[in-house]
């Protein structure tokens, strides 16, 4: 396990940190994301799946799932509506980790009992307004290397 903590002054500076978590990502891959509403789980998100060429990115809080298809499967999922693990498996979580996908989980403290213990999890502190410190902790040899390479 590895842990990484950087501080983004601004917008700028957390799309900077997802093109260096970009470039180390090798599907599939499972990112879960923690943080207060407003905290920039989503923006991460957006930014990360521009660098593939999708820049439509909006919150699946309504949703539940988005899907893109950037030359793979893309999952986009928002558990703050959820009341258990057991409704994130019950929208097919299970099957999208049999699939060669990049996933991302916000909201995933929510759902911690159904997750993978293998998996790149970003904690992101701040609104925005003021500098945002991002944590980022490993699992697994795949993801020990995105952190690595930062």
């Amino acid at each position: 396990m590895l842990i990484r903590r950087f501080e983004c002054a601004d917008t700028a500076g957390t799309a900077r940190l997802a093109a260096k978590i970009r470039e180390g990502i090798e599907v599939p891959f499972l990112m879960t994301l923690q943080g207060d509403l407003g905290a920039g789980k989503t923006e991460l998100v957006r930014d990360i799946l521009e660098g593939y060429g999708i820049t439509s990115v909006k919150s699946p809080t309504f949703t539940i799932v988005r899907e893109y298809e950037p030359g793979f499967k893309v999952y986009h999922i928002d558990a703050y509506r959820l009341g258990s693990g057991d409704e994130l498996l019950a929208v097919g979580f299970d099957d999208f980790l049999s699939e060669d996908a990049l996933i991302f989980v916000e909201w995933a403290d929510l759902v911690e009992d159904v997750l993978p213990k293998e998996r790149l999890s970003v904690t992101i502190q701040g609104n925005g307004e003021e500098p945002r410190v991002i944590t980022l902790c490993s699992e697994g040899d795949r993801y020990d290397r995105v952190l690595e390479q930062l």
